[in-house]
């Protein structure tokens, strides 16, 4: 892996209170004083880099056997004469320094030749008769406290390798077996790698890889299916939301459309006719007219389409109905002769129903519409209101009569905007 990939420093833990900097390159775990982990170096074991890894369950029998070899070599040493008293030493250190500076000081009174060289570089050390003769001088105060070892700085660190600070970590915690030192991720929780698993994961570190990369396999793979799980659940809630604003979507859609109208009613025209010639007494009736003697006015509110009144007679031939006409203007009757079609007339003259007090108008209110009874060969004319008709409003309609010359032409007294002046 490149180099500046891998970080020269790591953050790592046995627990809440045993944390340490683990040095990536050397291996070695870096103790603050304030760890309580650390150790000073009177404090610590001689042997700290012999002591294997908590994980080690005993020594084999060769270690056994090496350490039989070293225990009789421990007891030699400890059999081994021992240092000359502190006090003689001094004693005999100062009487040999004396004598020194006194053939010193003798060899530079003399004068300089090269036959007083070799004497002085030939100087025995003083026996054991030259310094009972020597005059003993006491040390002073400050050479003693010179001649006194200078006692080492007290240190602020402390440098271990990885099992030892395992190995303290587990005496901090004997209730756990094993205890491993993890790395510290940046929020300052411990990850889920240990230290030699993330040296073997960086690829770094080849001892016992195969166990932990077993580990680590099994810890990817647990986060492999967390990852597909989270994946499932997340697909899952798209399509689930998905759905939902389909769903939401066809409602609104359902909403905006419009509801089918209710189907129609279809009653035939001739049911229509023969119920208005039951009910007209109850809708309409006659009276005096502003446009011409006696008209039919309505007496309840009726809709637009709505079946009025029929048209009822004396249903005769056309040449019947010429002659019928020749004698009422003989007599000066009112004309009420109604073509129903090219065979049949109805006349209302004599014989007839209210119907026939429809004035006309050049802006009727109605319209009139044949309807045939095939079964009994009888046509009946009704009247169909135009638009809607207010109580008390005269019923009108076209009379559409045959044109006739300027002598011949009846007056129209319609009184409406559009009123053509004659009726025919």
């Amino acid at each position: 892996r490149p180099v500046d990939k891998i970080p020269p420093e790591l953050l790592i833990s046995c627990g809440k209170d045993a944390t340490a900097l683990f040095h990536v390159h050397t291996r070695q775990v870096e103790l603050t004083k304030d760890s309580p982990l650390f150790r000073t170096p009177a404090q610590a074991p001689d042997n700290q880099e012999g002591r294997g890894d908590q994980g080690e369950k005993g020594k084999g029998k060769e270690g056994k056997e090496e350490e039989g070899k070293e225990e009789p070599a421990k007891q030699a040493g400890e059999a081994a004469p021992s240092a000359p008293v502190e006090g003689k030493g001094v004693q005999e250190i100062s009487t040999l320094v004396s004598s020194m500076v006194d053939l010193a000081v003798e060899a530079a009174s003399r004068p300089a030749n090269a036959d007083s060289l070799p004497a002085l570089v030939a100087m025995a050390p003083p026996t054991a008769e030259d310094k009972a003769e020597a005059p003993t001088t006491a040390a002073t105060p400050q050479e003693e406290a010179e001649l006194e070892p200078e006692p080492e700085p007290e240190t602020e660190t402390e440098m271990v390798t990885l099992d030892e600070f395992q190995l303290r970590a587990k005496e901090m915690h004997e209730e756990k077996r094993f205890v491993r030192a993890k790395v510290l991720m940046a929020n300052g929780a411990e990850s889920e790698f240990t230290v030699k698993q993330w040296l073997v994961l960086m690829g770094i570190e080849i001892h016992g890889a195969s166990k932990a990369k077993r580990r680590l396999d099994k810890i990817l793979g647990q986060h492999k299916e967390e990852e597909k799980a989270a994946a499932a659940a997340a697909r899952k809630l798209k399509q689930q939301a998905k759905k939902a604003k389909g769903d939401a979507k066809k409602q609104k859609n359902a909403k905006k459309q419009k509801k089918p109208a209710a189907p129609l009613a279809v009653v035939p025209l001739l049911e229509q006719v023969l119920r208005c010639a039951a009910e007209e007494r109850g809708k309409v009736t006659f009276g005096k007219s502003v446009i011409h003697g006696w008209g039919l006015f309505a007496k309840v509110p009726i809709k637009e389409g709505e079946a009025v009144a029929e048209y009822r007679g004396d249903i005769v031939r056309h040449s019947v109905a010429n002659e019928r006409e020749q004698r009422y203007r003989r007599q000066k009757k009112d004309l009420y002769l109604f073509a129903a079609n090219t065979k049949q007339v109805i006349d209302g003259t004599d014989v007839g129903s209210i119907g026939r007090f429809l004035n006309h108008s050049c802006a009727p209110s109605c319209y009139i519409k044949l309807v045939e009874d095939e079964e009994h060969g009888i046509p009946h004319l009704a009247f169909f209101a135009r638009c809607d008709i207010l109580p008390g409003q005269e019923l009108t309609f076209d009379y559409r009569l045959r044109e006739e010359d300027d002598e011949n032409k009846w007056e129209c007294k319609c009184g409406a905007p559009t009123c053509r002046g004659t009726m025919n």
